[in-house]
């Protein structure tokens, strides 16, 4: 019995420890690799034309520029997620520091196999997620932009006519754009706060008006995150 009971804990132990790591870098598929493009606007960001801002930081001597070099607007994190385990441990394939242009495209190396919902994460934005899962093996891209409903459950805002995007404001990363994201937009705007920081949601490099108000208009629709079950 002992020996058995051994053998149940040393197998459980080794779950647990497969699982952990899955959890963060779960093996994609087997396969070649997909050069991906996505293609996404951000609220924040968003100066019109289908073009974003470039964020802006603190440089050395206080100069308030650019991040990175022209055509690098932002980046963001790609979560693939298995349908019908949407964040379960072992489901999801995470890619950080992908470069997004100031024309909302990016490409990302992908599994060339696999369905998977494709979700958007983001420092100050609403994590976002494709409208369906996507078969990796008989596609190379993905439009969130023509319209609303490319995004589950139609959770994205018109930012002009024929062009939709990500909501901003969602500072804390809780899934919900509400009082306590304001709070902290408002906490910086008092002592004008500058930098890469993720009070400032419009990417000028200044916590300011345009912050506030992006996050209030955000908070009055009750905006928060929609995710498969």
């Amino acid at each position: 019995m002992n020996k058995i009971l051994n053998y149940t804990g040393l197998l459980l132990v080794c779950m647990l420890l497969s699982g952990n790591i899955l959890a963060q870098y779960p093996p994609p598929p087997p396969g070649g690799v997909n050069s991906f493009t996505i293609k996404l606007f951000l609220q924040g960001f968003y100066i019109g034309n289908e073009t974003m801002r470039q964020v802006h930081e603190v440089k050395d001597g206080g100069l308030i520029a650019p991040r990175w070099d022209s055509p690098i607007a932002e980046r963001f994190t790609l979560e693939l997620h298995t349908p019908g385990q949407y964040g379960q441990i072992g489901s999801t394939y995470e890619v950080a520091g992908i470069n997004l242009l100031e024309n909302g495209t990016a490409v990302v190396n992908l599994p060339n196999e696999g369905v998977y919902y494709l979700t958007i994460r983001t420092r100050n934005h609403l994590e976002t997620v494709s409208a369906v899962a996507v078969d990796l093996s008989n596609t190379n891209s993905y439009d969130f932009t023509t319209t609303a409903s490319q995004a589950y459950g139609s959770n994205q805002v018109q930012l002009e006519s024929g062009v939709f995007g990500i909501y901003a404001g969602d500072v804390n990363q809780d899934g919900v754009v509400d009082g306590s994201d304001a709070a902290l937009i408002y906490n910086q705007l008092r002592i004008a706060a500058i930098g890469y920081i993720s009070t400032d949601i419009d990417g000028n490099g200044v916590v300011d008006g345009s912050d506030n108000s992006i996050a209030y208009n955000n908070l009055r629709v009750a905006v928060s995150k929609i995710v498969p079950n």
